[in-house]
């Protein structure tokens, strides 16, 4: 009876399974050898602008409404737009965006479209890391302060290796000498010193590195070489308050830092914790807002390192909790940063995440590999599961439709940092970053910039510009550029009622941006 049962079933979805094809059929064109060419022709294009229509429709920005004004601005960003791209496919060698971004910032900079772009209010940025925000101009800036001392690699190229505030001395190292920086400018040319530490500084000129690997203990490098000067108790509200500065002046209103928390440090042995740190963070967020109406906010999310003992990671969500509970309107989850293919992956500590999942909003790096297969991709399965808000990078989502489905079925947004994948090369000519896919289908992507003072980068007008040319279709125009921004916040940690305030201050500057280029 049961097999009777189960044939029985079978017969039922089979038959509703050729009537629906059938269907389907009849809504084809009817077309036989008897058809007219005429008439073939009449529905071979009809089927072709129907599909062109509804890919159109479907993709990011696809169905978004321009008003009058929007219409008219929308006209001059896509003439210079489609200028650009066919200046460049008359010849390629001069398209600044297939190339490698370190060859091309500077043409880019000079376009009149991406000053339209880095004049545009773009929502949010919801990716970047405390130590990478400001410009090296102003960190070489920072190297100008008393008491700072720069330890000298004993080898023949006499590289730079750290940084450190000190009333004394610091005690040399094995492989370094400790010298005074200003001793130093004044022993040397003071441009030869200066153009070495923005060497040191940027991820800039290499474009180059022999793997990921390679590229990756170079990038970290520039990390432990900027931390003794960025931690200094002085400097460090300080500079969290230029990043503000500097983002609101390439169109952002928002920005989700993502820090390790470092403990800060003075000249006469203060004691500082993570509190100190994040109260400084704090502070310079609620004068920047006091001074800027405009602007609408700043939060924290906890990034610590992913490669730690199990030990540690528990101390680290303890960190977490006692983070949310000194500073509940600052603090805005937690997350796993360093290089995702040699660190530990997040199955490693899903018991730890899931017992503070109802505690704790994740948003995790997840993905950021051109691996496949393995505990690094694993991730972003990990990372759906446990619960995350948003997905970092997600530059492997493409090779598991079943997460794909997950996360969008679950309205998780991915954070598609452009520049940041070119740099460190997972991606090498950005016309073929996966994010085009999401971008085709409607996913909800956001666009940040990751680490942009080690690219040479403006906080966020560069992402926005190479995502408006490349990653998105040619024919994508400002209601998809609309979109991204909307979706910065859309997506941003804010409780419902702070959403609707960022919409209005966002729109409003929106609106005032539309307004001026009419006007002008």
């Amino acid at each position: 009876m049961a097999n009777f049962c189960w044939i029985r079933n079978l017969a039922i979805l089979l038959i509703l399974a050729n009537c629906l094809a059938l269907v389907l059929l009849l809504q084809l064109p009817a077309l036989n050898s008897f058809t007219p060419l005429a008439e073939r022709m009449r529905i071979y294009e009809t089927m072709r602008a129907n599909i062109l229509e509804k890919e159109a429709q479907g993709q990011l920005g696809g169905n978004v409404w321009l008003n009058a004004n929007e219409r008219v601005v929308n006209e001059l960003i896509m003439l210079e737009k489609k200028y650009e791209l066919e200046m460049s496919m008359k010849n390629l060698s001069h398209f600044q965006v297939a190339q490698h971004f370190f060859h091309s910032y500077e043409k880019i900079s000079k376009t009149p479209l991406f000053r339209l772009l880095q004049a545009m209010p773009k929502g949010g940025v919801l990716h970047a890391h405390d130590m990478a925000l400001c410009s090296s101009d102003y960190l070489l800036s920072l190297t100008y302060r008393e008491h700072l001392w720069i330890c000298v690699s004993q080898s023949e190229t006499k590289e730079y290796e750290k940084l450190r505030f000190s009333l004394l001395q610091p005690q040399s190292e094995q492989t370094c000498e400790w010298l005074l920086l200003s001793d130093l400018r004044r022993s040397q040319q003071s441009d030869v010193v200066d153009k070495k530490l923005l060497a040191r500084l940027t991820m800039y000129p290499r474009l180059h590195f022999q793997n990921e690997d390679a590229v990756w203990r170079h990038f970290r490098s520039i990390f432990r070489f900027v931390i003794g000067l960025l931690t200094y108790a002085p400097i460090w509200e300080e500079y969290i308050y230029r990043a503000l500065q500097e983002f609101h002046a390439d169109g952002v209103q928002y920005l989700e830092i993502r820090s390790v928390l470092p403990i800060l440090y003075d000249l006469v042995g203060g004691n500082y914790t993570i509190l100190n740190t994040t109260f400084a963070m704090r502070n310079a967020e609620l004068r920047f807002r006091a001074s800027f109406p405009d602007w609408i906010g700043s939060r924290l999310i906890y990034a610590p390192t992913r490669k730690v003992s199990d030990a540690r990671f528990v101390e680290y969500l303890g960190n977490a909790l006692l983070l949310k509970s000194h500073f509940p309107d600052y603090f805005a989850g937690f997350d796993l940063v360093g290089y995702e293919d040699e660190g530990r992956p997040l199955r490693d500590y899903a018991r730890e995440l899931l017992a503070v999942q109802d505690e704790i909003n994740f948003y995790f790096h997840a993905g950021e590999t051109n691996w496949y297969g393995t505990n690094t991709d694993a991730n972003l399965l990990d990372a759906v599961l446990l619960g995350t808000k948003r997905i970092g990078h997600g530059l492997a989502l493409l090779k598991h439709p079943e997460v794909l489905r997950l996360a969008r079925s679950q309205n998780i947004a991915i954070e598609v940092n452009p520049i940041s994948n070119q740099v460190l090369q997972y991606v090498s000519d950005l016309r073929t970053h996966p994010g085009a896919v999401l971008f085709a289908s409607n996913y909800p992507v956001v666009i940040a910039s990751d680490d942009p003072s080690f690219w040479k980068a403006t906080p966020l007008s560069h992402d926005f510009y190479v995502a408006f040319m490349v990653i998105a279709s040619q024919k994508s125009d400002l209601g998809m550029l609309k979109q991204l921004a909307w979706n910065s916040i859309a997506y941003g940690a804010f409780r419902p009622i702070e959403r609707e305030e960022a919409f209005e201050k966002w729109n409003y500057r929106w609106e005032k941006w539309i307004a001026g280029i009419v006007k002008s």
